[in-house]
């Protein structure tokens, strides 16, 4: 949401985007975006704003593959392993404050306005497989973007770089046919 918000906000800061699962509408256990801002913005007025979301966890060392927003083995591994290491690379849930600006950020994002402002070439990743962003809406987005692009990657979670070859090589050359096609049309 933030790299969209931040396009609308600045048409000329950049020739191209590439967007990889973003979040224009998150996926809210459920709840209608405005109940979950509600209890969000109720949760910061009664002073809970760094608060963890009651749905959310904190960091798990223990983490399993078949929960991870990961679809290969390897690459989870090696996450992991990073993870455990520096813990500044740990995430953890998020609070009521950030949920309460995410919130307001995906409400400004599939408003009426949403996409309009962005005139740059954009390219759009969205998994097979994603469970925390609405790849609906993601798809609502760009269809309202000029020159805008969407690319579903097979056999891919939320994490897309941490999915297996095929779907990397997939993304990979993608990302890269865009950009080439940007350099050479002068948007390098």
């Amino acid at each position: 949401a933030v790299g969209a918000l931040y396009v609308k906000a600045h048409p000329d800061a950049f020739r191209g985007a590439v967007f990889t699962s973003p979040m224009i509408r998150a996926q809210t256990a459920g709840l209608p975006i405005w109940a979950a801002g509600g209890i969000a913005q109720a949760a910061c007025l009664l002073g809970l704003g760094g608060k963890m979301v009651f749905i959310h966890k904190i960091y798990d060392p223990e983490e399993s593959f078949e929960a991870s927003p990961a679809t290969s083995r390897a690459r989870f591994r090696w996450y992991s392993a990073v993870r455990q290491k520096y813990p500044r690379y740990r995430n953890n849930g998020a609070s009521y404050r950030w949920l309460r600006e995410a919130m307001k950020a995906c409400g400004e994002l599939t408003g009426k306005k949403g996409a309009e402002g962005i005139r740059i070439p954009t390219v759009f990743y969205i998994a097979e497989k994603d469970d925390i962003v609405d790849t609906g809406a993601i798809r609502t987005f760009a269809s309202k973007i000029p020159h805008a692009r969407l690319v579903q990657i097979p056999h891919s979670k939320h994490e897309i770089y941490r999915s297996g070859n095929r779907a990397m090589g997939i993304y990979l050359r993608s990302i890269e046919s865009f950009l080439d096609e940007q350099c050479e049309s002068g948007n390098d």
